[in-house]
Formats: structure tokens, C-alpha cells, sequence
């Protein structure tokens, strides 16, 4: 028996055994299941300890300065979406995977690949104290796309996944560079070189890995790695293939491999294995722009879909299995696909760029819904988070904002969303009065939260202040002063400390705090 999942992720599957005695025992287990690479990767989130969700996405951005960013999500309802600075300079890609490193105790760690700005091939990951920047073997041709793959060699075990770079190197020559541990090796693959470095896509199949490209004669071409080792041909297309044709390439089944392209009428086409031959399918009510238009396929509810942009840039998808398609049109307009993301437990999400404006289209079964994502990396002002849980704290908690410089938006009365703020880590909460110090501490109330705990504790501790950085996962600053009359003076000089790293003029020490207790006041929102 053998299962084909839709894309990489985190599965839950079970197995039921019936003995000859009729006896039946079953088992369930979460499945990693490591795949092709893509802009964006998902992880479970480790904000809930003890949950494989909510799941953490990271979606590698390159900055306009050569840098590398990652817009990120916890998956924690509040939460939002954060752009944030990580280690590498870059003159092409990234692309990314994410799959259980031996190096971070086989966690599931998202990885992004890049040609270096020194021409190298790099990447960086998430460590066990955060980003790191690595060196690999291989050296991609100026301008050359990346792909990656992440395959299981021999089960299902962490440690068996060998990750693979592919792009061009040297005169357009398809390359690879392979990870096993800690080290890294470069082999050039057959077939000719490529007409053009940006086109380049991979699908990752139970056989191994089917890699295309547009080759010297602009060709659509295919290598496969197969048991005796990888394998070079040519498809033909009744309609030729459009010069610097994009290419997005998916997993149609146990084995089996399709690529969508856009062929020389201005039409989506798609090219799918059957064995060792290859036949090819025009999609019917599609006519992107031209061969610059950006493609992404992806698998969902049994059926491949195809992202495209119209010629006024109108994100489009196209639906079917194989023989029937049907178009629908997306919300907004964009200049460019970066991902899809079809990741177990989230809605289906399509990543866009219009301009330097980054949106996220997303799925919620009933229609699809237009978010804006940050386009700048997150300065640690805009971490500093103020809570109240009255009116009259937020009173005070709107003054303490904006004698720190803070805008409106660093307050709020919302129990959820400063819930959710401390469970990431990603921002320096401060709990401003008493109400909001017993709420984040105790709960005794029993408001709703994003971890569903229930009322008379929660995951959270109280961090040393003042301070002026990120406190970690699951602490917070108490702004409730032991004398209620001081705590705006209190929040004041906390928020200031954050911003600017130092405390109010005149001001040598703190007010005395209070300490949390087992009541029930305030609102949650």
C-alpha cells in the first residue's frame, strides 16, 4: 500500500491491522512528509508545547537592499503576520524547505537556499538560538533559479531526509548540491544546457525527484533520478514551449510527475508522466500575458490547480484533474507569484507581490480573502506591545505610548490578542494595571484565548525589567504598580525604556510593582 500526499507537511495517518482472528488493533501517528521547495515553508509552531498546531510559516523574501527577510506567521490566531531581518546576502533566489535537521535534534527546520552575493551557494536555517548562515559546496551561475527537494532515503526517520539544491552552474550546466549531515556535494547532471537560468522547477515523487527546464534548444526538458541513476529527455509540445517560459511542477501520483508551462500561443499548458512517456494537455480558458508570467502549482482536494496571472496581472487558478479545468478569478492584482501553500490543517494560501506590496490569498472553502502583508522588516518599537484591561488603563497605557513615541496601534484592550502576542515571543508585552497583570498571570476570569486554556492559570511568567528587547516565549513585563496611583507613571517608564533604551529624564528608579493575583476584573476586550 502507498500513499500520495499533496505537498509537504505534517500528516496525521492511521493504520488499522485485523488478525486472523479477527482481532484489530489501530494506530495513529503524525507523518512528516518532506517535498519539493517553495518560497514559503510550514512548521508546527513550538508556542503550544505540547500541540503539532498551530503551524509556523515563513515565507523568504529577498530585501531591496540584497538581503534576505522572512515574512512569518505562528499560525496563533491574533498573532499576525511579521517581517523580519535574518542573516545572508543574496544575488538570486531564495527558495526554501523544511524538513527534520539532525542539526536542530531533528526538528522540523525551515531552510532557505540562495546564490550568495559572492557567487556561492548558501543558505540559511533556523538554529536552536536562531538564524544561521552556511556556506555550501556548488556555485550557481549569475541569475540561475533554485530548487530544492527533501527526500526520505530509506524510511521514514529524521534522520534519513538528504536534502537537494538544484540550478545552473558553469554555461548553463544543470547541477546539484546534496546534504547528508553536516556535510555537502556538488555533481553536474545530464541533458543540455539551459536556453534560460530562471526557468526551473522540481516535483518530488515516491521514485525521486523529476527536475525541468527549458534546455538549449528551448525544449521543455526533464531529468529524472531513477534507479539507475539520473536520466535526461526531451518533451514534446504540439504548440512549442514560450521563450523564458516560468514552469511550476507538482506530484500527480505514486511515481508520477506533471509541469505546468506556458507554450507559444500564450496558453497555460500542462505535461504529465505516464511511465516513461510524457504527454501534454493545453488548459482551456487560460491566456497569461506572456512567457513572464508567473506560474504555481499545487495539489488540493484531489485535484491540481494552477496560479497565473492575466494579462492586467489578475491572479487566476485553474482547476482539474487532467482532462476537465475550470478558471476561477482571485481577489486583487498582483506583478508576480511567490508561492502557494496547501500545508495539512491551514487554508489554502496564495502569496503575491504587487510591486514592493506583498498580499496573502486565501481560501476559507466558501471563497478566497485578500490580507496585506507587512513589506518591511519589523523594528523592535513596533514589538512593544502596551495591555489594558479597563478603560482607565488604557487611559493610562495610551499616555505611556505616546510619551515613548509609540503609535496608537502599540495598545490594546484585546485579552486574545495579547495573548498571543506573549505566546510567540515576537513581542515585548506590557501588562498595563492590575486587572491586565491578573488576567495574562491567572485568568481567573476563563477568557477565550488562542491556546484554549481554561480558566485559574496560564503559560505565562513575568519577565525582569526594565527592558529593552525581546523578553522570550511566554513572559511578559508587569506594568501594575503596588500603588495603583503609580502605575501610569510606571507604564510610562517601561515603554520608554523599550523604545529608547534608556528611562525618562529625571527618572532614577521604578515604582514598585505589585504582584498578580486570583481575581476576576476588567473585560476581555
Amino acid at each position: 500500500m502507498s500513499t500520495v500526499f499533496p505537498g509537504a507537511g505534517i500528516y496525521p495517518v492511521t493504520l488499522t491491522a485485523t488478525s486472523s482472528l479477527g482481532t484489530v488493533a489501530t494506530r495513529t501517528w503524525d507523518v512528516d512528509v518532506a517535498g519539493a521547495s517553495s518560497a514559503v515553508t510550514s512548521i508546527p509552531s513550538d508556542a503550544v508545547w505540547y500541540l503539532t498546531t498551530p503551524v509556523g510559516q515563513y515565507l523568504f523574501l529577498p530585501t531591496a537592499a540584497g538581503g534576505l527577510a522572512a515574512e512569518t506567521s505562528t499560525g496563533i490566531t491574533g498573532a499576525g503576520w511579521l517581517q523580519q531581518a535574518i542573516p545572508g546576502q543574496l544575488s538570486s533566489g531564495p527558495t526554501a524547505l523544511a524538513y527534520p535537521d539532525p542539526a536542530v535534534a531533528d526538528a522540523m527546520t525551515p531552510h532557505a537556499y540562495f546564490r550568495s552575493a559572492g557567487g556561492t551557494l548558501a543558505q540559511t536555517y533556523l538554529g536552536p538560538l536562531g538564524w544561521i548562515t552556511q556556506t555550501l559546496a556548488g556555485q550557481p551561475e549569475s541569475g540561475s533559479a533554485l530548487a530544492a527537494t527533501a527526500a526520505s532515503t530509506a524510511g521514514t526517520t529524521a534522520g534519513s531526509v538528504t536534502p537537494a539544491v538544484f540550478y545552473f552552474g558553469a554555461a548553463g550546466q544543470l547541477s546539484q548540491t546534496t546534504g547528508q549531515g553536516t556535510s555537502w556535494a556538488t555533481s553536474t547532471l545530464p541533458g543540455p544546457d539551459a536556453a534560460d537560468a530562471s526557468s526551473l522547477a522540481v516535483a518530488s515523487t515516491t521514485a525521486g525527484a523529476d527536475v525541468f527546464y527549458l534546455g538549449s534548444s528551448g525544449a521543455l526538458t526533464v531529468d529524472s533520478d531513477t534507479a539507475q541513476g539520473w536520466h535526461s529527455a526531451t518533451i514534446s509540445s504540439p504548440y512549442g514551449v514560450a521563450a523564458a517560459s516560468p514552469l511550476a511542477a507538482i506530484s500527480t501520483g505514486a511515481g508520477q510527475a506533471g509541469v505546468f508551462f506556458v507554450d507559444a500561443q500564450g496558453t497555460v499548458a500542462e505535461a504529465t508522466s505516464a511511465g516513461s512517456a510524457w504527454g501534454v494537455n493545453v488548459l482551456a480558458g487560460t491566456n497569461p500575458t506572456t512567457a513572464a508570467t508567473s506560474l504555481a502549482a499545487a495539489t488540493a482536494s484531489g485535484a491540481q490547480e494552477v496560479f497565473w496571472l492575466s494579462r492586467l496581472g489578475q491572479a487566476a487558478v485553474t482547476a482539474g484533474s487532467g482532462a476537465q479545468w475550470q478558471t476561477s478569478t482571485l481577489p486583487g492584482t498582483a506583478t508576480s507569484i511567490l508561492a502557494v501553500s496547501t500545508h495539512p490543517g491551514l487554508p489554502q494560501e496564495l502569496f503575491l507581490a504587487d510591486g514592493a506590496t506583498l498580499h496573502l490569498d486565501a481560501s476559507t472553502g466558501s471563497g478566497w480573502t485578500a490580507t496585506t502583508l507587512p513589506s518591511t522588516p519589523a523594528t523592535f518599537a513596533s514589538r512593544v506591545l502596551l495591555y489594558a484591561a479597563t478603560p482607565g488603563d488604557e487611559v493610562s497605557a495610551n499616555a505611556a505610548a505616546s510619551a515613548a513615541g509609540l503609535p496608537a496601534s502599540a495598545v490594546t484592550e484585546d485579552f486574545a490578542t495579547a495573548w498571543a502576542a506573549a505566546l510567540t515571543g515576537n513581542y515585548l508585552v506590557i501588562a498595563v494595571g492590575q486587572a491586565a497583570d491578573d488576567a495574562l498571570y491567572f485568568n481567573t476570569c476563563g477568557w477565550s484565548n488562542p491556546s484554549g486554556d481554561g480558566a485559574g492559570g496560564t503559560p505565562f511568567d513575568l519577565s525582569s525589567e526594565p527592558l529593552n528587547e525581546l523578553p522570550g516565549v511566554d513572559l511578559y513585563e508587569n506594568a501594575a504598580a503596588a500603588t495603583a496611583t503609580q502605575t501610569p507613571s510606571l507604564a510610562t517608564d517601561l515603554a520608554y525604556y523599550a523604545t529608547h533604551g534608556a528611562r525618562p529624564a529625571g527618572v532614577t528608579t521604578l515604582p514598585a510593582q505589585g504582584a498578580p493575583a486570583r481575581i476576576c476584573a476588567g473585560s476581555p476586550g
